[in-house]
């Protein structure tokens, strides 16, 4: 009997915080081709570009059926051309960061050496053969690896809502 009344306490506190914790709407992204699907709750942080290329930026404070609002600005869904996925490719972009920080680290080193030693050419062409590639390669990879989603397709936005 203690072992009922203790399940059925228990099932009572999980159903009650459970609907408290799981948002009612969900912001459903698409790609275009693919199966990737990302998801955006309110108060989750959300970066997009309109089609007139003003970008908003901030949480999401509330979904509507074919709106979102972000701090303070309401934007419809039909007017989004660009989402930015900030949270993935976190790989690429420390590569990028260590690739960059190198290549100017090695720059700097190499010549302050140099300057400080007297030596005649001011740039060692080690500098031509590790520090400007690695800036590039740094520059490169924090340029292509922007992960976003194009909307290209007013079907590849949907706001759902489950009450």
């Amino acid at each position: 009997m203690r072992f009922w009344v203790l399940g059925i306490l228990v099932m009572s506190v999980f159903s009650v915080t459970s609907q408290q914790l799981i948002p009612s709407k969900f912001l459903i992204v698409d790609r275009l081709h693919g199966k990737k699907r990302y998801r955006f709750v309110p108060k989750q942080g959300i970066r997009l570009k309109t089609k007139d290329k003003e970008q908003y930026f901030g949480e999401i404070q509330e979904l509507f059926d074919e709106a979102l609002s972000i701090s303070g600005d309401t934007i419809p869904l039909k007017e989004i051309k660009l989402i930015y996925l900030d949270e993935q490719k976190a790989g690429a972009r420390i590569i990028s960061a260590l690739l960059i920080r190198a290549g100017f680290g090695y720059m700097a080193i190499s010549t302050f050496n140099r300057t400080i030693n007297d030596d005649s050419p001011q740039i060692h062409s080690s500098v031509y053969s590790f520090g400007i590639p690695a800036l590039g390669i740094g520059f490169l990879i924090k340029y292509l690896i922007k992960p976003k989603v194009r909307i290209k397709h007013p079907e590849q936005l949907k706001v759902i809502d489950f009450n």
